[in-house]
């Protein structure tokens, strides 16, 4: 794939510069700030407000809401991820470089990855810090398999947009796609036993490493975990398939 690494640090510094990524960041590091001082407030007037009990769950509730403020920023960031680029022009010119699509497509993606994994990162670290230091400690190895899991998810999110964004020129489109697609999942899990193989059930499996520490392995949602790995694969070399058949 020719230009891959150069490419590779164009999208990065143009991640770093963009405000979709550090609004991405500030949302969730302001969650986990307001979190930590709500839940802090209202114990403070207690007599013990140093609860490991109580810290676990804070956590847990900033992960909860991870997920779903996530999926919509997700979608938001990825949804222009390649319709943009055509529209625009932009990727008219950049391809009219020596690099090929393939490149083009796969520096795309790794930027919504990183983009994800670095707000998760910055923002489940400055809250484990609050958390620690307002209340009391938690299980710092299970909330970070929670949050790495919950990654995964959203990068599962961000692939769906992504083979939609490649496939329209319009953004919006794009996204109400993926977002259909997204919210049709539920209504599915009801079916007898298939619950633990739907995509969107991830999390529950980051869920159980976190309240159950080593016997979280006993959690059956680990299909879900797998299932979501293969579709990121499937979607983002699709998302290159028809992009490589579009005209710019």
């Amino acid at each position: 794939m020719n230009g891959l690494w150069a490419l590779t640090r164009k999208e990065v510094l143009e991640q770093r510069r963009t405000w979709k990524f550090l609004a991405m960041v500030g949302v969730f590091t302001s969650l986990a700030l307001l979190f930590s001082i709500i839940t802090y407030i209202v114990t403070g007037f207690t007599d013990d407000p140093r609860d490991k009990d109580l810290a676990h769950g804070l956590l847990e509730g900033f992960a909860g809401t991870t997920i779903l403020l996530g999926t919509l920023l997700t979608i938001i960031v990825a949804m222009g991820s390649l319709s943009n680029e055509r529209s625009s022009g932009t990727a008219a010119m950049t391809l009219g470089k020596p690099v090929t699509r393939a490149a083009f497509v796969v520096t795309k993606f790794l930027g919504l990855v990183l983009s994800i994994f670095i707000t998760l990162a910055i923002s489940s670290t400055v809250m484990y810090i609050l958390t620690l230091a307002l209340i009391d400690s938690a299980d710092p190895a299970g909330f970070a398999t929670y949050m790495a899991i919950i990654g995964v998810y959203l990068v599962f999110i961000g692939s769906i947009t992504f083979f939609w964004s490649g496939m329209f020129s319009r953004q919006l489109l794009a996204g109400g796609l993926a977002f259909l697609l997204i919210v049709v999942q539920g209504p599915l899990q009801v079916i007898p036993h298939t619950d633990r193989y739907w995509p969107i059930s991830t999390p529950s499996w980051g869920q159980s490493f976190f309240m159950a520490g080593e016997n979280s392995s006993s959690n059956d949602q680990w299909p879900a975990f797998a299932i979501a790995l293969g579709c990121i694969a499937l979607l983002s070399t699709g998302a290159w398939a028809v992009f490589r058949r579009k005209e710019l």
